[in-house]
């Protein structure tokens, strides 16, 4: 392994990398009916999770759930809940066990659970959240 001489110490290295991470993630909150949803744009990993997990799915019925299964990554909280807290509970509750593929599964069937009104208002502000992201960072200029 190549060891990089550096006059930065770890945690300096560690926080510009965190920095790089989280740079461009933006949140919002979306009030309906007494109910407060934080949504986020995704990542690229999180991106590619909700293309693979599209794929998966018969060709008739990927348009159907990619709203769903898009916002069932971007949802963080309900209510100031931790999403994956709650979905976590609910699989607990039904003794199945929490495994990262039946977290994610579980978040898109609650997602795809509510009413078509409430996830197209939802869809709608992550769509908003990403155009204004996608503007903002448009502004910022590349250096070479």
């Amino acid at each position: 392994m190549k060891k990089v001489n550096s006059t930065m110490g770890q945690f300096e290295r560690e926080s510009i990398l965190s920095k790089l991470i989280f740079l461009g993630k933006t949140s919002n909150t979306v009030e309906i009916q007494g109910f407060s949803f934080e949504i986020e744009t995704l990542s690229e990993k999180m991106s590619r999770e909700v293309l693979s997990e599209i794929l998966m799915l018969p060709e008739q019925q990927r348009l159907a759930y990619i709203k769903g299964i898009t916002l069932s990554k971007s949802i963080s909280k309900i209510n100031n809940v931790s999403f994956d807290e709650m979905v976590i509970e609910k699989l607990n509750f039904e003794n199945k066990e929490v495994t990262d593929l039946n977290l994610s599964m579980a978040k898109s069937e609650v997602v795809n659970s509510l009413q078509i009104s409430v996830t197209n208002k939802l869809y709608e502000a992550y769509e908003k959240l990403t155009e204004d992201m996608n503007k903002g960072a448009k502004g910022d200029e590349i250096k070479n």
